[in-house]
Parts: structure tokens; C-alpha cells; sequence
């Protein structure tokens, strides 16, 4: 419906009231004879490949690394990266337990 006018002022046209509209108007939004509800399935959260969990266990107190690499090095590094679809973080860690493995 358009708004009316009434003295240079747009009034809006009063809604039905609730359950006036019925349960032809959802079928013919749905565009069904008869009114299905919806399905909902859960699924698990997915997780970023940088969430995913590594072998380092959960309670092992985490320490800060900081070193300097040349700008072309961490360019590689960073864009080898973004196309794996992992981190730097990720991948430095990985290299760290391969090149010092735990002690048996």
C-alpha cells in the first residue's frame, strides 16, 4: 500500500492485525501447498588452519621469539604461507620440532 497523504504530511497505513495474513501467504512464499518447517542441521565449528590444534600440549606455558630475517626471505616466507593456507608462526614452530626433537 502507498502512503496517503494528508496535509503535506505522509501518514503510513495502519498493518493488519496479527493472523489476518493466514497460512495462504506462506505457502505462496514458499511456494508449497502445505507449510514444512525448516531443517536446521548443526555442525561442527570449522576451524582456521592456523587454529588448528599442533602437538605441543594445551597447558605448556607459550615464550616469545623474536629474531630479524632479511625482507626477501619473510616475503617468501609469508606469500609460501598464504598459499599453504597456514601461518608463519605454524610453519617456524614445525620446523623448530623437526630440526630439535624432544628428548626420549
Amino acid at each position: 500500500m502507498a502512503d496517503e497523504k494528508k496535509g503535506g504530511i505522509f501518514k503510513r497505513p495502519t498493518q493488519p492485525a496479527a493472523g489476518v495474513i493466514g497460512p495462504d501467504a506462506d505457502r505462496f512464499v514458499s511456494g508449497t501447498s502445505s507449510v514444512e518447517p525448516l531443517r536446521v542441521e548443526e555442525s561442527a565449528p570449522q576451524k582456521a588452519p592456523h587454529q588448528v590444534a599442533t602437538e605441543q600440549p594445551e597447558e605448556e606455558k607459550l615464550k616469545r621469539l623474536t629474531i630479524d630475517i632479511p625482507e626477501s626471505l619473510h616475503m617468501r616466507v609469508k606469500s609460501g604461507c598464504a598459499l599453504e593456507g597456514t601461518t608463519m608462526k605454524d610453519e617456524v614452530v614445525a620446523f623448530l620440532e623437526k630440526r630439535f626433537p624432544p628428548k626420549s
